[in-house]
């Protein structure tokens, strides 16, 4: 195996295809990674910048600002091949905040990031400029609720999942967002190396994906402490994640009595769980497809033992993201580019009143369920 590392600055065109092919694969469309991976997409899509300014989130609803702070965990027990040190897992943290007036905003990606996708996507510089509705470091409320760990998509970056955690932080929540070296396509180190997702990447490495990712979550589970201080005992501990970070959620619910409940957003089941089932509590969301096309995950659902809540959405795979609004802007903007995204990033949306209305589905669901079985969980499974 070849890992590569780039510095800040220098373009890795490469990666975007391994990161769309990663994406086409998760979800099975076939034909069109041959497309995208060779870079032929449409000429208006990867030619000429045409985005006249960047992307948007609707705002979140609850009653509080939103703070974010950004770092690196570490997991001194593996050793990561591409920079010989410690793994380290770049992660958000975002909450309720006291105020957030005179605070920087918080950006959508790390700049070192932004820097690399938007050329990399023939994209002008600012498209990703994305409003998050959040300040760095703003100073966090005494009073929280929880805390919510959020895993992405099989190569994707967790940012992706923005629109529902700013959602969750403003109603109470503290979220800590995390991204997967190796596997998100690129992400940043703390001396600002960036590693790129390994680049082959197929829907047969899942389940080693799942057991590390597991991983990953086991090693914020035991710093918790860390980022928020003594409180961090008492406070219950839940997850949610989209795809394979669904399916990473269940299978961690199952393995860490730190955690009492979690969401799967339209994510495959894989790994122990589906054998063994759950006692906690464990939402379920999926797209227009519904169980039908997801045997394991029907298994794991007839195995569940504790409340899971179902809730079918009229989206396709990607209207669990923020794609699920930035495809009907962008369509807006240059309808090429709109019905690229659309067919690399499928949502099943046409308009952004469509695309808002989802979103906020998603928003209702995720908050009442956490508001319902996290907050309350000792009344369900406590192990």
């Amino acid at each position: 195996m070849v890992y590569r590392t780039v510095r800040p600055g220098h373009r890795a065109r490469w990666c975007v295809a391994a990161f769309v092919s990663t994406c086409w694969l998760t979800v099975g469309a076939g034909a069109a990674l041959a497309t995208a991976a060779a870079g032929s997409a449409p000429a208006s899509a990867l030619g000429a910048p045409v985005v006249a300014g960047p992307l948007s989130l609707p705002a979140p609803t609850g009653p509080w600002p939103v703070g974010v702070r950004s770092g690196f965990l570490a997991d001194p027990t593996r050793i990561d091949p591409a920079t010989g040190k410690s793994r380290t897992l770049p992660i958000r943290v975002w909450y309720p905040a006291r105020h957030a007036a005179a605070r920087r905003p918080a950006p959508y990606f790390s700049a070192a990031v932004q820097r690399v996708l938007e050329p990399a996507f023939n994209l002008p510089s600012g498209t990703f400029d994305v409003d998050t509705h959040a300040a760095a470091d703003a100073p966090m409320r005494r009073d929280i609720k929880g805390v919510i760990l959020v895993s992405p998509g099989q190569g994707e970056p967790v940012a992706l999942q923005t629109g529902l955690v700013i959602e969750l932080a403003s109603r109470g929540w503290v979220l800590v967002t995390l991204d997967h070296p190796h596997e998100t396509f690129v992400v940043e180190q703390p001396d600002g190396t960036l590693i790129f997702a390994d680049p082959d990447r197929s829907p047969q490495t899942a389940e080693a994906d799942v057991e590390r990712r597991v991983l990953d979550v086991g090693v914020v589970l035991g710093q918790l402490a860390t980022l928020l201080g003594r409180r961090a005992h008492a406070l219950p501990v839940g997850m949610f994640g989209f795809s394979l970070g669904g399916t990473t959620a269940a299978e961690a619910l199952l393995r860490y009595p730190r955690l009492r409940a979690a969401v799967d957003l339209d994510g495959r089941a894989l790994g122990r769980v589906v054998q063994e089932g759950l006692d906690q509590p464990l939402g379920i969301m999926v797209d227009r497809h519904g169980l039908d096309q997801v045997p394991l995950l029907a298994l794991l659902v007839s195995r569940l033992r504790g409340p899971h809540p179902i809730q079918q959405l009229d989206v396709e795979h990607h209207g669990f993201t923020d794609f699920v609004v930035f495809n009907p802007e962008a369509t807006l903007a240059d309808p090429a580019l709109g019905a690229w995204l659309e067919a690399t990033y499928a949502t099943g949306i046409d308009t952004l009143d469509a695309g808002t209305a989802a979103l906020s589905a998603e928003r209702r669901f995720l908050t009442n369920f956490m508001d319902r079985y996290l907050t309350d969980c000792h009344h369900y499974g406590t192990r």
